[in-house]
């Protein structure tokens, strides 16, 4: 939580960005994408001082970056690119040849929410990508299936061929795998469906569920609404990382002070722990719009 410096280059010239699509940090250096300009950028993570920058999307597409075992890994939606058309690239330090993983033919109709997700676990992570039930593992410089979710509801259709018609399903179909987090004992898989009452709210709206999967023993348990968010915020949030034992969330200020936990609501919210409670709204009566990052951690039990 130490503020220690900041890039912020905005503009179109060298070393500079238009927006931060996504970032990884990697052994001395800070890697961001910006999408707007199809740009990779490298800064000394120490210094913060540009160092170099190519245009990244005349050879690869990707949607997400993380860096492991001195290598940057591409996670690519269904999109074709220069390389081919997969799933995942990689690109190892001082290397100008890209690996590639899981080849893809076509589009998935079943499209999920949020596409391609990845959790990173020490020296392995998982992956999930749209349409697709499998979790995939990248351990030791290899990518393979390791799990698969199987749904006992039925999976949404799209009679029309076009997946955002997914909210023309009845209620309780399963859309799909939405985001996956892992820790060194647990998988928490979340999974989306088709609302399940007949309120008359817009497009997009979905419930949430979160499996979490014990990998020593392959029991599973089945949370709904997500992660007794009673005691934790009382809404639809998702575990954004797990780092150890601690879960954390992030958002944007604005939206919550605004969106999510305006005064007037969060006064009308009873939680079953007065003490967090007396914390969370200290939190919120002393919170600013432009006060971002902010961030939740929580021990995981």
């Amino acid at each position: 939580g130490k503020y220690l410096n900041k890039i912020h280059s905005r503009g179109q010239g060298p070393g500079e960005y238009t927006f931060l699509s996504y970032m990884t940090v990697a052994d001395s250096s800070i890697i961001i994408i910006d999408h707007f300009t199809g740009k990779q950028i490298k800064y000394n993570a120490f210094s913060l001082q540009f160092v170099k920058e190519e245009r990244i999307f005349e050879k690869i597409w990707a949607t997400d970056i993380f860096y492991m075992h001195e290598t940057i890994y591409y996670i690519n939606d269904w999109s074709n690119s220069a390389a081919g058309k997969f799933r995942l690239f990689s690109i190892k330090n001082n290397s100008e040849n890209f690996e590639k993983y899981l080849p893809f033919e076509k589009e998935p109709l079943s499209l999920g929410i949020n596409g391609p997700v990845c959790a990173t676990n020490g020296n392995e992570a998982s992956l999930i990508y749209s349409g697709d039930n499998n979790i995939y593992r990248i351990r030791d410089g290899k990518v393979f299936p390791e799990y698969e979710v199987i749904f006992k509801d039925k999976k949404v259709e799209y009679p029309s061929g076009k997946a955002e018609d997914v909210l023309h399903n009845p209620p309780g179909r399963v859309i799909g795998i939405n985001r996956i987090n892992e820790s060194d004992k647990y998988l928490f898989i979340n999974v989306s469906m088709t609302v399940k009452d007949n309120t008359p709210i817009g497009p997009g709206h979905y419930d949430n569920y979160t499996c979490i999967h014990n990998k020593l023993d392959h029991s599973t348990v089945i949370c709904a609404d997500g992660i007794s968010y009673n005691s934790m915020f009382d809404g639809g949030y998702v575990i954004r990382k797990i780092i150890d034992n601690k879960i954390i969330y992030w958002g944007d200020a604005h939206i919550l002070l605004n969106v999510s936990y305006p005064k007037e609501e969060l006064e009308k919210r009873n939680f079953n722990n007065k003490a967090y409670e007396e914390r969370l709204k200290n939190v919120f009566a002393n919170l600013n719009e432009d006060d971002n990052p902010v961030l939740f951690i929580y021990g995981l039990k």
